[in-house]
């Protein structure tokens, strides 16, 4: 398994989540999540797995300013939406990469 395989899968993942944000602070284009050190194949593993994403997804959105309500909307709406595309393509990469094959294509 490559174990750094999400290296640019945020950047594509978060493009639509991110656009939504009127004027974000400077933030990455893409985060590497590491897979070392994790074994995927148990309940542990996976909710480190989550956690890196989730910290991916928050240093690719970005931040708002506390007083600026629209804005902290829309970092929570970027953050849960690009968890939740990393986290389906992650899992689609695990799966099919017990099976011999990897296939991820642009949204």
């Amino acid at each position: 398994m490559t174990k750094m395989f999400l290296a640019g899968l945020l950047a594509f993942t978060a493009a639509p989540a991110f656009a939504q944000l009127e004027a974000p602070v400077s933030a990455p284009v893409s985060v590497a999540v590491p897979l070392a050190g994790i074994d995927l194949n148990t309940a542990e593993g996976q909710r480190t797995l989550d956690q890196r994403l989730r910290h991916a997804a928050a240093d690719i959105c970005g931040s708002a300013s506390p007083a600026d309500l629209k804005g902290q909307n829309a970092l929570r709406r970027c953050r849960t939406e690009t968890f939740a595309h990393a986290s389906a393509a992650a899992r689609a990469h695990i799966a099919a990469s017990s099976s011999g094959q990897f296939a991820l294509a642009a949204r």
